[in-house]
């Protein structure tokens, strides 16, 4: 249902228009005669959208709608006034007018026209906002990662920053987004080079050497790195993931890097390590020097001696810092220490003798004889998963790291020395983890279908509007050949340019949609510009290119722009017999230099050709030329002197081309 309110002074015309609109039985409308009456109505109701009268006592309908957008929600507004004149219509929308409709003519006809705006304007408004709402969903599932996470787009510009990165280098989201040239790496290396995320987009196998520990998993690249820089030069190992991003079509849109600090797991791998050998030393020589100090006839004051040494070492034994537990040959339990004990939930008496698997979890505990009996081959076993279950029958994730000791000239089993590394938060870090990437892959697909809603909207309004003009501009054809008052054909002369003007319009509106819709790609400006060359007419005009080996990243609309200034120069050059194009490189940014020798453009419009509606045709070409070059940071200026012929230099920053040799310099 959309409600309306609709505010006119005329209650006769109040009555009508509700007539109308609400045979469309989704509309409901809600009349006011006045404005105040209106806006204290807005206080405490919302509409989805509101019609409005420009002429009305006390305040207009352009103050009316200044009012309207001084709210903190947006709401749609259709001036539908008698009132026609341009500067009216060209208020409203500068205003914040959805549309502007004239009253007149054909009732049937009129409120149909009226009826088709009010469920387009309500109809956009509802994909925006939705668009607006997954935009905002997605940024704070960004935002609230609990590890650092960034992206950057085909570009290598910035496109997300998360707070724990902002935390984690001292850099605001602020600072970074939108940047370049590689700005990321600053914080990490103190100085701008490729990372792990740049590998992801352009693998290069000299650069992946830098990294002591990387591996591909797919289409991601893992790597664990030690960083100094970070943390004010305390530095920290880092568990990085980096991956491409998709589109809703598969296309590779940029890439994502996730760091997590693993500095404590790391030392506490060290200190598995290093706790292992100490105590399997202590293992190994604890008979062996048992027997020499005491011997095998031991007396009463020898035990006592004895049983001293034995609860020492049970003290030290105790008092790691880690859990350890032995193992026999048949994989029971020998021996535990406090911390192990701690860990479990269980006392140390009750878990001697019992069998190791029966502490796994029953849903794993298939997965203990193949990695016991790979274990009892190998003699080792490092960094394994397990999931274990406490005595009070909470279930918990572990590593567990171990040795089997043996006898050094028989090779006989003695036992398994094992330690356990509780890792149950960090395996619910990475689920969490792994749970809003799929909440941030269904707020993408949210994002492709209000972003598909938008362009079907937008296309099936502008085959509607081509229709119509179609259908005026035949009848205006048919009135041509009828008419024989020269008054008349004038009149019709009038209309066919309106009805042109109207479809280039509408075609401004197919080609602006297009731009950056598309991926970014690299293309080679040589062929770019020979091709747009072919589908013009360049008879009596010489063309230059000095472009050979040049690549540049660029919306796929890149071949328009040259296009249309070599459409320019024919057009409105007066007399262009050469056109120049070339490149240099002064300096970080390539320069790529268009000019002809016409007549030129006055220094007071060299701006102005840039900005929509100036010029002598539809006045779009340049306009478009500028959106479709900054999609990528690149910029285009007129630099010629008037009667020496138009200049345009097309600067592209670092980053964005390639050069495959350098002689045009």
């Amino acid at each position: 249902m959309i409600s309306i309110l609709h505010v006119d002074d005329e209650p006769t015309l109040l009555a009508i228009s509700r007539l109308f609109i609400e045979r469309d039985t989704e509309c409901r409308v809600t009349t006011c005669e006045k404005v105040a009456d209106a806006l204290a109505l807005l206080e405490n109701t919302k509409f989805d959208i509101i019609i409005s009268d420009y002429e009305m006592p006390e305040i207009n309908g352009i103050d009316f709608l200044k009012k309207v957008r001084s709210f903190p929600f947006y709401t749609p507004f259709i001036i539908f006034t008698g009132r026609g004149r341009e500067e009216v219509v060209i208020e409203a929308l500068n205003n914040g007018a959805d549309y502007y409709l004239q009253k007149g003519g054909d009732p049937k006809s009129q409120y149909a026209e009226l009826i088709h705006k009010i469920h387009q304007a309500v109809g956009r408004c509802r994909i925006e906002r939705e668009l607006k709402d997954s935009r905002q969903l997605q940024s704070d599932i960004i935002s609230f990662l609990p590890e650092g996470m960034f992206a950057v787009d085909l570009t290598g510009h910035v496109i997300a920053w998360n707070k724990v990165m902002e935390d984690m280098t001292g850099l605001s989201a602020a600072e970074v987004i939108g940047k370049g040239d590689y700005i990321y790496s600053i914080p990490f290396y103190d100085e701008r080079r490729p990372i792990l995320i740049d590998l992801v987009l352009n693998w290069d196998e000299e650069w992946a050497k830098k990294y002591s520990s990387i591996r591909k998993e797919g289409d991601k690249i893992v790597a664990e790195i030690f960083i100094s820089h970070i943390y004010g030069g305390k530095g920290a190992f880092f568990w990085v993931v980096a991956s491409p991003l998709y589109d809703s079509n598969g296309a590779v849109i940029g890439a994502i890097e996730s760091l997590r600090n693993i500095s404590d797991r790391i030392q506490t791998e060290v200190t598995l390590a290093e706790t292992i050998q100490q105590y399997s030393t202590i293992i190994d020589k604890q008979d062996r020097i048992i027997h020499q100090v005491f011997p095998d006839e031991i007396g009463t004051a020898d035990e006592e001696v004895f049983d001293e040494n034995q609860a020492r070492f049970r003290y030290i034994f105790d008092y790691f810092s880690v859990s350890y537990q032995s193992l026999d040959e048949m994989w029971r339990i020998i021996d535990t220490n406090q911390p192990w004990n701690q860990l479990l939930g269980f006392g140390h008496d009750e878990v001697i003798g019992r069998s190791f698997e029966e502490i796994w979890s029953p849903e794993t505990r298939h997965l203990f004889p193949p990695l016991f009996a790979e274990f009892m081959e190998t003699g080792t076993i490092l960094n394994k998963e397990i999931h274990l279950v406490r005595k009070n029958g909470e279930p918990f994730v572990a590593l567990i790291t171990g040795r089997i000791q043996r006898e050094t000239t028989t090779g006989r089993f003695i036992r398994a020395h094992c330690i356990l590394h509780d890792i149950t938060d960090q395996k619910q870090l990475e689920w969490e983890i792994e749970f809003h990437s799929r909440e941030m892959e269904h707020v993408a697909h949210a994002l492709a279908e209000a972003n598909k809603k938008l362009n079907i909207l937008s296309s099936v309004t502008r085959h509607d509007i081509l229709n119509k003009l179609t259908v005026l501009t035949g009848y205006l054809e048919i009135q041509k050949e009828i008419a024989t008052d020269p008054v008349m054909l004038a009149y019709i002369g009038k209309q066919r340019e309106a009805a042109d003007a109207i479809r280039h319009q509408i075609q401004f509106t197919k080609f602006y949609q297009d731009i950056g819709v598309q991926t970014p790609e690299w293309f080679n400006i040589e062929e770019i510009v020979r091709d747009a060359s072919e589908h013009l007419p360049l008879k009596g005009i010489s063309l230059t290119v000095l472009l050979s080996g040049i690549t540049v990243i660029a919306d796929p609309l890149i071949s328009k722009v040259f296009y249309n200034l070599i459409e320019n120069s024919i057009r409105h050059g007066v007399s262009v017999t050469a056109i120049r194009i070339s490149a240099k490189e002064p300096g970080e940014t390539l320069t790529i230099i268009y000019e002809d020798n016409g007549a030129g453009i006055p220094m007071t419009d060299k701006e102005l050709v840039f900005q929509r509606g100036f010029g002598k045709n539809t006045g779009l070409g340049l306009f478009l030329a500028r959106e479709i070059l900054a999609i990528t940071g690149i910029t285009i200026t007129e630099t010629g002197t008037e009667g020496m012929g138009a200049r345009f230099e097309i600067r592209v920053p670092k980053g964005k081309y390639r050069l495959i040799h350098s002689s045009f310099r």
